[in-house]
């Protein structure tokens, strides 16, 4: 699908919360956002959080510049630093993967903590999993059920494990849980809110006023002091009371009141948990245009959270919402209908701006006639687009229309340049696509020995269709020195994908001793390690 707006990097589970990143333009200050390498890394080098977290995702993806896993690190370390929680989070995850540092689950822990206390929601589901599976922390069910009960609607997962950790948990253990929960939520809402515990007398006197209009019926008064009992600011925190002034503010139409006690019910703040009634009023603050509950309500639908699971109502709620400029609601509606008109044109209106991902994915569409005509000519002009500015699944797709005659003139030479260049960058199919050119003399001089290095590369990223050209070439004496052994290994690890690998391997045995053919199937299982090493290694940064 080629939603690109959400410019989902390959950053695996690692950075997945990603798309809720804010942008620089959140505060209020309009400027251009930095886009290539060069203007990211100044910004980054300016001290500016966000930035910083971008520049060591290019690192880390090796997006514009060579991969360098460490120095990734060393920049979401410098946004960690300054308490920008969505970098704490990947250094809880770098530490727990052995992402560009030692692995280490103690630490991990640390640096989810410190997000989770500034109410980050991945942070404390993260939190949950590890006081659930005892790693860097010592295991305790209570705790991990009452961190999975912090998350918000967005975490689905943290609600699947909660309801997964409340089958195999003791009445006694759910009680506590519960408790636990509400304990923690005032531990967490006291260390956001410290600065408030106490007030000048100008504030003082505000209170007073919020208080005498909330308890006159004012809807706005009401909601404010609902805010007080909930941080505990002038008042002690009391958040049964802040329910019962938000209730109050809710009951009068006010839709910022309604959203609030809807997510107050489905996170069991102050309330017992009720998915219902968090969609009740999360429908009567949509139905009044309030964009953050015009998201949560396309949530529930998707997800079929307090109501039937309905993608048609899941994408209105989205459309709705992303009309408003929600930008998270406009990628979840990316998913259901990537045909829709708003997404197709936030696609494009990135992919004008310059965006390579963007370009590469309005490529897509015109490939496959998602969202606009079918049109291959049009596919090959942004893939080009794209392609020049070092994208390697473009320079991939590009090489392959060259190879074919689809929307540019067939030309296998320079489809060979762009699979040269996609290759280059790391990108497996184009490493298998010109070790085989390289093999046939196909828009290029035969080099047999170069075939190997290109079909080796791509298998050690799990190629299928390598590890197959490498027992040919193995079998062969082909640009390696002859080794039925290895040849055998090749086929036999390729052959549980590919017939035609089987096919081969079964020639071969026919030829072997059996002694030649143990040796084979010991060799298999070797290579198997072998690769598995390397591509671990890869996504971990090594």
């Amino acid at each position: 699908m080629p939603l690109t707006i959400a410019r989902f990097w390959v950053f695996f589970t690692l950075l997945a919360f990603m798309v809720f990143l804010p942008s620089a333009t959140d505060g209020g200050v309009s400027q251009e956002e930095p886009k290539t390498f060069e203007e990211i890394r100044t910004a980054a080098l300016k001290g500016v959080p966000l930035h910083q977290v971008h520049l060591g995702v290019r690192y880390f993806a090796g997006d514009g510049v060579k991969m360098d896993r460490v120095e990734a690190t060393k920049w979401f370390r410098k946004a960690a630093d300054q308490g920008f929680a969505p970098a704490q989070v990947i250094m809880g995850n770098s530490y727990f993967n052995g992402y560009g540092v030692e692995k280490d689950p103690t630490q991990a822990v640390v640096w989810y903590r410190k997000a989770a206390d500034q109410g980050l929601a991945d942070a404390q589901h993260l939190l949950g999993n590890r006081y659930y599976t005892g790693e860097g922390v010592t295991k305790d069910i209570v705790e991990a059920y009452a961190y999975y009960n912090l998350s918000p609607i967005t975490i689905e997962s943290a609600r699947k494990n909660l309801e997964a950790l409340e089958k195999i948990m003791s009445p006694e253990d759910r009680q506590r849980g519960q408790k636990r929960s509400k304990e923690l939520q005032q531990e967490l809402a006291a260390k956001r809110a410290g600065k408030f515990a106490g007030m000048s007398p100008p504030e003082g006197k505000e209170f007073e006023a919020i208080k005498r209009d909330a308890e006159k019926g004012d809807a706005e008064a009401q909601f404010n002091l609902a805010g007080c009992y909930f941080t505990g600011r002038g008042v002690g925190e009391d958040l049964e009371t802040s329910v019962v002034w938000l209730r109050k503010a809710a009951n009068q139409g006010l839709a910022v009141a309604q959203d609030k006690l809807g997510r107050f019910y489905f996170n069991g703040t102050g309330v017992t948990r009720d998915y219902d009634q968090a969609v009740f009023w999360f429908r009567k603050a949509a139905e009044q245009g309030e964009v953050s509950a015009q998201f949560k309500l396309g949530l529930s639908y998707a997800s079929g959270v307090g109501v039937p699971v309905d993608k048609t109502e899941a994408a209105k709620w989205y459309r709705k919402a992303a009309l408003q400029g929600h930008k998270e609601a406009l990628i979840f509606l990316g998913t259901l209908d990537s045909a829709d008109s708003l997404v197709v044109d936030a696609d494009r209106k990135a992919a004008e701006s310059g965006d390579r991902y963007a370009q590469c994915g309005l490529g897509n569409r015109y490939a496959e006639g998602d969202g606009v005509a079918k049109d291959p000519v049009q596919a090959a002009k942004w893939w080009r687009k794209a392609a020049e500015q070092e994208n390697a699944l473009a320079q991939e797709k590009l090489a392959n229309c060259y190879y074919k005659g689809v929307g540019v003139a067939k030309d296998s030479v320079e489809a060979v340049n762009w699979w040269k260049k996609s290759a280059e960058n790391g990108n497996m199919n184009a490493q298998a696509w010109l070790g085989s050119c390289l093999y046939n003399g196909e828009g290029v001089a035969k080099d047999d020995a170069e075939a190997a290095k290109w079909h080796r590369k791509a298998s050690e990223q799990g190629s299928v269709y390598a590890l197959y050209s490498l027992g040919v070439l193995y079998r062969d004496g082909a640009g390696v020195v002859k080794d039925e052994v290895e040849a055998y290994a090749y086929f036999n690890l390729a052959g549980i994908y590919y017939e035609s690998a089987r096919t081969m391997r079964e020639r071969l045995e026919k030829l072997m001793t059996p002694e030649a053919r143990m040796r084979g199937q010991q060799r298999t299982k070797e290579l198997e390690k072998e690769i598995n090493a390397k591509i671990d290694a890869k996504a971990a940064g090594k």
